[in-house]
């Protein structure tokens, strides 16, 4: 694993997996194969905390589950799009907020399980 660092966030990704930084909103990281992908984007609140309820409406969520992370908390959902799974969460500490969606075919989700477990629990808010 190697650590990327944005000026408020990090993460631990694997070695092989590539950066690309052409949307300014986003950064992405992609798979040697490109089978799996990981996209990561932040907002910043301007005025007191973020809040699960301002989450789920903003996002306009219908269904979600509450998740708690070593660095940060917020909540996460799951859904299927033909073959893919698409994995989101919405984390947030103070007035940070992280949004970060990882994507993979659904055949491989099971497998992935501990590559997805290990990329989100090392995201952390590095702002202050």
């Amino acid at each position: 694993m190697k650590k990327y660092n944005h000026e408020s966030w990090s993460i631990d990704i694997p070695k092989n997996w590539s950066v690309d930084k052409s949307d300014e909103d986003c950064i992405s990281f992609y798979s040697p194969d490109e089978n799996r992908s990981l996209h990561i984007s932040d907002y910043f609140k301007e005025d007191g905390h973020v809040t699960e309820e301002e989450v789920v409406e903003m996002f306009e969520l219908e269904s979600y589950q509450p998740t708690n992370l070593e660095y940060l908390h917020g909540i996460c959902n799951r859904e299927e799009a033909e073959d893919e799974v698409i994995l989101s969460w919405w984390l947030y500490l103070e007035n940070h907020l992280v949004f970060a969606e990882y994507i993979c075919l659904a055949s491989e989700e099971e497998k992935l399980s501990g590559e997805i477990e290990s990329l989100i629990y090392s995201l952390r808010s590095v702002h202050g």
